[in-house]
């Protein structure tokens, strides 16, 4: 992501601080720097919608690229915590698409029994139409939401039962598939711990 320039980064600064007094959090804005302000509001806004779509596209692109709704973030060889996508097929117990049929509560604090329509099993190659996995709650830390009945997705389900569900959905759903169908030979064999190239 390119960095911002000085006259951006202003822009952005001058946005916050009407954004925060707008809201009541910050003191009252006096002097020069206020009619600055109330002149260039309509300046601010664009500077501030641009800043967030910007900011939106990053990390879209780089949930996509590490693992959707999830971080994906796991220790490697190489020592930057990220995992290729081979190392992530690797380090999955399950890739599978389909429909949500249900979700409860399970047993166990903090997981939730996810009742799942296989349409296409990827890893392991084959299984039951439908199944039931006991995974972290995605909603644990208030991060992440609680998957819907009927909503289709597709989910990359880590051995380490205390790590997020990788969850895809909507357009992320054909890309991320893509990348793993590319990647799939070249995991075979694979360890957790392996990185691979992409």
């Amino acid at each position: 992501m390119k960095e911002l320039s000085k006259a951006e980064e202003a822009r952005l600064r001058l946005a916050l601080t009407v954004i925060e007094h707008e809201v009541g959090g910050g003191a009252p804005v006096e002097g020069p720097d206020a009619r600055t302000i109330h002149r260039r509001r309509g300046v601010i806004a664009r500077a501030l919608i641009a800043a967030v779509a910007v900011g939106g596209v990053a990390i879209g692109l780089g949930a996509l690229l590490t693992g959707g709704d999830e971080p994906g973030a796991r220790p490697g060889a190489g020592g930057d915590g990220k995992l290729s996508t081979e190392g992530m097929i690797a380090c999955a117990q399950a890739i599978v698409e389909g429909q949500v049929v249900a979700v409860r509560d399970a047993p166990q604090p903090d997981r939730v029994i996810l009742t799942f329509a296989v349409q296409d099993w990827i890893k392991p190659a084959a299984g039951a139409q439908e199944t039931e996995f006991n995974v972290l709650d995605p909603a644990v830390d208030g991060v992440y939401r609680r998957w819907r009945s009927g909503e289709h997705v597709l989910l990359l389900i880590e051995s380490n039962r205390e790590a997020h569900v990788n969850t895809f959905r909507g357009d992320a759903i054909a890309g991320y598939r893509a990348r793993v169908e590319r990647a799939l030979p070249k995991a075979a064999g694979m360890k957790c711990d392996d990185r691979g190239d992409t």
